[in-house]
Formats: structure tokens, C-alpha cells, sequence
């Protein structure tokens, strides 16, 4: 990545093109967008499908914009500042993208109402012994299978590294497989 220092000139700073797009000089934003395209395409993506990069980087540098003059220099790189914009972006995608009903081409037929029934007594099932396991548990198991983040956004925002993401849910697995089976065992003694 691109050095930030106040090393050069000050007016190819990136910290100091920033500041002064803040300020409404539209130039200097476009100085600053040219000096830190590159690193910002390629952190987004590593971290994102090939066919929404370009409008996850768009909607970073629209958001950039749109806030550059709430940025305050406290020595932090402007591209750090960037970047931050760029992982809420990714994990906004990921969430949408997530929310979106993908239909299944091979199963088009509606589900009966008995079926229906069994699948509405497992999914509160499913809810009731979640909410057994810690929070921290919870909020992995949301993000990787609720929401279906990869691993690397997943981490991104949950602040952690990626190895610790795939500790985590395999804790989070393991702490529910528990739970399911207390429920099993005492469904067997009630039945």
C-alpha cells in the first residue's frame, strides 16, 4: 500500500488530499481517489466475488465522499480510514446478498402444510436451544450460516483473524450439538 507519511510533496499526501476534500475542494478528492484506487480494488477484491468489486469500490469511494470531511488527522493513514470504509462495504454486500431468495430451480413445488408444520417445529427448535449458548457463540453461527459470510468478512467484522473465526464456530458447533442432544435425550424420556 501506498505510504501515507507526510514524506513527498504535501499536495500528493493522500492524508493532506483528503483533508482538503473535506473542505469541498473536489479536485483534491480525485487526487486522492487516483492515489489510492489501486490498494483499495485489490483489498476488496481479495475479500469479495469478481462481479461486485467494482460496485463495492464504487459505493467506497461514494461513501468517502460523501463523509471526507468528518475526517480528522490523527496521524492514522487516510487509506487506513479507506479500507475501514471498504470492509463495512463488503459486509453490507455479503448481508444483502444473503437476504436475497434464491430459488432452488429443481424444487418448485410449494412444501404441504403438514410439512410446513414440521419445518416451522424444527426451525423453533433450532432458535430455542441458540439462545442457550453465548452471545459470542450466537453472533458466529449468524454471521456464518444465518447470514452466510465467508470466513474472511466474518472476521473483518468481528475484528479477529480468520483461524480464530473457524475456532470460534467450531465451538459454537460443538456448544450446539450439546444442546440438540440434551433436547434429543430428554424428547426420548417424555416419548
Amino acid at each position: 500500500m501506498r505510504d501515507d507519511s507526510d514524506s513527498g510533496t504535501t499536495d500528493e499526501n493522500p492524508r493532506a488530499l483528503l483533508l482538503r476534500a473535506g473542505t469541498g475542494d473536489t479536485e483534491a478528492f480525485h487526487r486522492f481517489y487516483i492515489s489510492t484506487v489501486d490498494d483499495v480494488s485489490r483489498y476488496v477484491a481479495s475479500r469479495a466475488d469478481a462481479g461486485s468489486t467494482e460496485d463495492i469500490v464504487a459505493e467506497t469511494y461514494l461513501r468517502a465522499y460523501r463523509s471526507a470531511a468528518s475526517f480528522t488527522d490523527r496521524g492514522t493513514p487516510a487509506i487506513a480510514w479507506l479500507i475501514t470504509i471498504a470492509r463495512n462495504q463488503i459486509a453490507t454486500h455479503y448481508r444483502r446478498s444473503s437476504r436475497q431468495v434464491r430459488p432452488n430451480a429443481d424444487e418448485r413445488t410449494v412444501p404441504s402444510t403438514e410439512e410446513r408444520s414440521v419445518l416451522s417445529d424444527e426451525h423453533a427448535a433450532v432458535l430455542r436451544d441458540l439462545q442457550q449458548l453465548s452471545p459470542r457463540y450466537q453472533e458466529i453461527l449468524r454471521l456464518r450460516f444465518i447470514e452466510d459470510l465467508p470466513v474472511a468478512v466474518c472476521a473483518d467484522e468481528l475484528e479477529i483473524g480468520e483461524g480464530a473465526v473457524r475456532a470460534l464456530t467450531f465451538r459454537a458447533l460443538n456448544a450446539l450439538r450439546s444442546v440438540t442432544a440434551v433436547d434429543l435425550e430428554q424428547e426420548a424420556e417424555e416419548g
